[in-house]
Formats: structure tokens, C-alpha cells, sequence
């Protein structure tokens, strides 16, 4: 198990062994999954199949896929960009 030292000598065990990083420095942030008009257009469809069009909404959808509702416009105008052209 990782430990870290704290101050006064205390020790505290290192949750599933991150990387210890000093006072003053960034830790470097996870790499993301790119995200694309495809992937954002599969979630919709995924989402609509599982709990019906109704539910289908920018809130919803960037819920699913782990992002903020307002990075979803840079792929898709609005909602309505998420239905096909007929």
C-alpha cells in the first residue's frame, strides 16, 4: 500500500496508489476521450432506444457521456441536430 506523509510525522494510506505530487505543482490531468458529432449522435440514438425520444435532452445526453450540456454545441447546433434530416 502507498502511503503519504503528512505533516507531524502522521502517515495516511495513498487511495488507489495516485501519484503524490509536491505543494505548488500540477498534477497532470486525465486524458480524455476525443469527442465527435459520431459520438454524440450514437449516445442520442443509445439514449432514445433505452428510455424513449422523450427523454432525449442536452442535460441528459452529456450526462451519458460525461461532459458539461454546453460541450455537446460544439458538435451539435441544438437539439434539434440530433434528429435526422427527412
Amino acid at each position: 500500500m502507498n502511503v503519504v506523509r503528512r505533516s507531524r510525522g502522521v502517515f495516511r494510506p495513498n487511495p488507489a496508489g495516485r501519484k503524490v505530487v509536491q505543494m505548488g505543482q500540477r498534477a497532470p490531468a486525465p486524458r480524455r476521450t476525443p469527442m465527435s458529432r459520431e459520438i454524440v449522435l450514437r449516445a442520442a440514438v443509445a439514449l432514445a432506444d433505452d428510455a424513449g425520444i422523450d427523454s432525449v435532452s442536452m442535460r441528459n445526453l452529456a450526462q451519458e457521456l460525461g461532459v458539461v450540456p454546453m460541450a455537446l454545441y460544439k458538435h451539435v447546433a441544438n437539439k434539434e441536430g440530433l434528429y435526422p434530416r427527412c
